[in-house]
């Protein structure tokens, strides 16, 4: 059962959430949880940093994120403060926990192939920093499409597109540095089994989604998506591993 495996859960959130009733707000409750599915290694934002400062979500996160060694933190980037932005990102670089940059094109109204990411970006290349990005649609995918090919770093396509994966994947499918990121509130059927036939096992990532989503959910996917062990051992830990700078 992959329930058994150690997972690396590469999109997670702490906070109060403003979209859903969550009972699983605060560190200790994530840690908990992770413990129940045998999460080794999770990779967080703060919801405060999402949806309203993100600044003071951010240190939020980084100051807590030293008293859970089993926790890595995504630095959250708005595009529509682009100089702030990068303050942010220089400000952790030292932090022995950060994973990378988080962002969402569409919560902000800002393209993804707009000048303010690609200041961004040109920034994280130079630290070697991976992004996590919210994709939920055909539109954003062909944006990653155009301005990602041109920055050599990983990309986490969060939700691999949500209800529109079956676009978004083959529209992201040929950069070689983009990862698929299979969580979503509604799971197609085959979906799991699909994605991996387009991009490969080696391309795709556990992101649960919590605590927005029980991990459970996705879990629940996987297992009933039919894949070999050694398949489930690369989405799950080997993966995230390779591509993460985890400091492990």
């Amino acid at each position: 059962m992959s329930l058994d495996m150690p997972k690396i859960d590469c999109h997670v959130h702490v906070g109060a959430y403003n979209v859903a009733l969550i009972r699983c707000e605060g560190f200790e409750e994530l840690a908990q949880l992770m413990q129940r599915a045998n999460i080794e290694l999770a990779c967080l934002s703060h919801t405060e940093a999402v949806f309203h400062s993100m600044s003071t979500g951010n240190e939020k996160l980084f100051r807590e994120l030293p008293r859970y060694p089993q926790m890595r933190g995504y630095i959250y980037v708005d595009p529509l403060r682009p100089e702030e932005s990068l303050a942010e990102i220089r400000r952790y670089l030292g932090h022995p926990q950060l994973v990378g940059i988080k962002s969402r094109s569409e919560y902000h109204g800002v393209p993804f192939d707009a000048p303010a990411y690609r200041q961004i970006l040109e920034l994280a290349q130079k630290h070697r920093l991976p992004l996590l990005h919210h994709t939920f649609s055909a539109e954003v995918a062909q944006q990653m499409a155009r301005l990602l090919r041109h920055y050599d770093i990983p990309c986490i396509v969060a939700h691999s597109g949500g209800p529109a994966w079956r676009t978004v994947v083959p529209l992201l499918a040929e950069l070689p540095n983009t990862y698929m990121d299979l969580c979503a509130s509604i799971i197609d059927a085959e979906k799991a089994r699909t994605i991996i036939s387009w991009v490969g096992a080696e391309r795709v990532l556990f992101g649960s989604d919590m605590n927005l989503i029980s991990p459970f959910w996705t879990i629940g996917m996987f297992e009933a998506a039919g894949l070999s062990e050694a398949q489930l051992q690369l989405i799950y830990r080997e993966n995230a591993r390779r591509i993460l700078p985890l400091g492990l």
